[in-house]
């Protein structure tokens, strides 16, 4: 099962239906089944239509929803969450491997979770781009703090975490690279281009303190790592000789 297709049946198993039994006429009243489904379909690149045949309505039907403001609203916070899902994955991973508890390196281009990251429609795509490459490389954060991420689990809530180590690094461009694989070699460079001098000069900086220091802990052996690999990734990297 893919990471979208998961995010939707975990987001259907919590959604309550409105009943319309009950309710006064003109009484405004919560999503059907079908209404609540049209919202995750829309989130692919298929014609109209199509999503309308999967969410079980009319073409007609489907249109109408697209007018209402509240129906948007409602598909862009999910795109929004989605996109902290798809991030928030990816960390997850390489934080696994600067930790030892999974063998590296990471391929996520043959992930069976990504599998139909070619279905995702623009607006999801931008809205993953622009929080890696917009909200994190232009400005919005301190160097020393360029690596924020949203994860979450599930669609009713999702956890705020901050990542500060330079892993966060290959695992800003493993976001871009799924999303635009095409341009992937441009955005590799952009982001190579934003980030290097200020993380190689975090990482040696880490590096030179951790020689310097009389004892470890297990958190200081663990960022040197991290800081080592990063390094490794820069020299091993064809691109960016």
């Amino acid at each position: 099962m893919t990471l979208l297709n998961r995010f939707m049946l975990e987001a259907m198993d919590e959604f309550v239906p409105a009943q319309r039994k009950g309710t006064i006429k003109g009484e405004k009243i919560g999503y059907s089944v079908q209404k609540y489904s049209a919202l995750f379909y829309l989130m692919r690149n298929w014609p109209l239509k199509e999503v309308a045949r999967a969410a079980g309505v009319s073409y007609g039907v489907l249109r109408k929803w697209k007018t209402e403001k509240e129906f948007m609203k409602n598909h862009h916070d999910l795109q929004t969450k989605f996109s902290y899902a798809f991030s928030g994955h990816i960390i997850r991973k390489h934080r696994k491997v600067l930790s030892g508890e999974i063998d590296g390196p990471l391929d996520f281009e043959n992930d069976p979770l990504f599998a139909d990251v070619d279905s995702y429609g623009e607006p999801l795509r931008q809205l993953i781009k622009d929080y890696v490459l917009k909200d994190i490389l232009k400005g919005r954060t301190t160097p020393a703090r360029i690596f924020r991420f949203f994860e979450g689990s599930t669609v009713a809530g999702y956890e705020h975490i901050e990542v500060s180590d330079v892993n966060g690094f290959r695992a800003i461009y493993d976001v871009v690279n799924l999303v635009y694989s095409k341009e992937g070699y441009r955005l590799k460079r952009e982001l190579y281009q934003n980030l290097e001098p200020q993380m190689s000069k975090i990482v040696f900086d880490d590096l030179i303190a951790f020689i310097e220091q009389k004892s470890h802990t297990k958190e200081d052996r663990l960022e040197a790592r991290g800081n080592i690999k990063f390094l490794e990734w820069l020299i091993n990297d064809p691109d960016f000789k």
